[in-house]
């Protein structure tokens, strides 16, 4: 009775640790953080150092329009000014002290510049756009980024799947072998041929395992995630999926781009900026016209009342007959408006050839999805009937690896290709300058 009773309490002992295990098992796999997409791209755009330096320039471009702004307002000078001399400060009065005052307050307001000002104005609300287009490029560079590693996730867990699957069917030949060795109907010489082709699949496991964790490690990297904290992706490629009929148009993708491209825009904003450079550099040729208005005075006491006092109304109008350096200057500008012209239309072919890559890759990728998805079914019936046909006694283990490694091959060959589409897709939307 002691006896029966010692081994039901090791027997309740041994199931309470292994459901502890469990429990801890369950509760390591749940901490494991698990990251979709969009939370991803949300963690690469706070985390991203050039977006960081990008938003610097923006709010200094903010601040050097409100500088130029500036530009139209009166300025109010003041000046204080005590006097010492070895003369009389009056030849009319030499009784008046050698030591004496002055004082003044100056309003001056520019009327006109010959555009210098709104030009400089425009040009600082152009450095501004130029700024945000540079934003937005390096927010879709980084878009395209964490799709391609978050994809690239997707695929090395598929083929580990792939990898595990293979190995485990191949587990349930040798047991099958070693039963038909058991009763005689197989050979040793066949339970080694098929443990040693299930051992073959390891290698392929560790590399598919060694693949995850290097893609979730640049995939860290990228987003600004603890390298060192495992995680799981949330990722469903059905909505992806593979359509009918491949509808898109080059020349409409090719519109888009040249509407859309942040470097085209910052391009058209540079050339903007040499026209106004320009006509900066001609208005070296136009008077600039001012008003002041002052009111000064100056004395022998430090104070100002006893002052002698006068307001003063002057409009100053200025010029340049000569200048030798004006006219290089404006032909400097001239010919960087037409440098714009010829890095626009470079610009333009490399956005034409990385559209139509973006575009036959999307085409092919997607036929290559739709052939490996027809020959995993191949692939799957014809290893279904070689396993029948070993049953039957009338194929080898040789066999069976044959089929599996088709099966494999068509599966890899699926979430490959697969892959690619999807990220040709991303690819697409970089290309093509849309934002996310």
């Amino acid at each position: 009775m002691r006896h029966k009773f010692l081994v039901l309490s090791i027997t309740i002992l041994i199931i309470n640790l292994f459901l502890s295990i469990n429990t801890f098992a369950e509760t390591e796999t749940e901490s494991k953080p698990v990251l979709t997409l969009e939370q991803c791209l949300e963690m690469a755009y706070a985390n991203s150092k050039q977006l960081q330096e990008v938003e610097k320039n923006i709010a200094i471009a903010k601040e050097l329009i409100k500088e130029a702004e500036a530009g139209f307002l009166p300025s109010i000078n003041y000046e204080y000014a005590g006097i010492y001399s070895n003369e009389p400060l009056s030849p009319l009065d030499p009784s008046r002290s050698k030591e004496g005052y002055s004082g003044k307050i100056a309003l001056t307001q520019p009327l006109y510049t010959g555009g210098k000002l709104t030009n400089a104005l425009e040009i600082a609300k152009a450095n501004l756009d130029k700024e945000l287009e540079q934003a937005r490029k390096i927010k879709q560079d980084l878009t395209y980024q964490v799709k391609e590693a978050y994809y690239r996730v997707w695929l090395a867990e598929e083929m580990l799947k792939v990898a595990q699957g293979s190995y485990d069917n191949l587990s349930q030949h040798v047991n099958k072998v070693n039963k038909l060795f058991k009763v005689g109907t197989a050979s040793k010489f066949d339970v080694l041929r098929a443990e040693v082709q299930q051992e073959s699949i390891k290698p392929k496991i560790i590399k598919a395992e060694n693949a995850i964790s290097l893609a979730k490690l640049g995939l860290a990297i990228i987003i600004g995630f603890d390298k060192e904290q495992d995680f799981a992706i949330n990722f469903d490629p059905k909505q992806f999926d593979l359509p009918e009929n491949h509808d898109l148009s080059i020349s409409s993708l090719l519109e888009e781009a040249y509407q859309n491209r942040a470097e085209l825009r910052q391009l058209k904003i540079g050339a903007k900026v040499a026209e106004l450079k320009t006509a900066i550099e001609f208005a070296a040729y136009k008077p600039t016209i001012g008003a002041s208005l002052s009111y000064e005075g100056s004395g022998n006491e430090m104070l100002f009342d006893d002052w002698d006092k006068a307001w003063k109304l002057a409009v100053v109008v200025q010029g340049s007959i000569f200048n030798a350096g004006t006219k290089p200057k404006v032909t400097s500008a001239t010919k960087s408006e037409e440098l714009f012209e010829v890095q626009e239309a470079g610009l333009r072919d490399k956005i034409l050839l990385e559209v139509k890559q973006a575009y036959q890759a999307i085409k092919e990728n997607i036929e290559t999805a739709k052939a490996n998805l027809a020959n995993i079914e191949l692939a799957q019936e014809s290893l279904r009937m070689t396993q029948s046909r070993f049953d039957a006694g009338i194929a080898t283990t040789m066999d069976i690896m044959d089929a599996q490694l088709a099966l494999d091959q068509a599966l890899n060959g699926y979430y490959q290709s697969l892959a690619d589409y999807i990220t040709a897709l991303a690819k697409l939307d970089q290309v093509v300058g849309r934002d996310q």
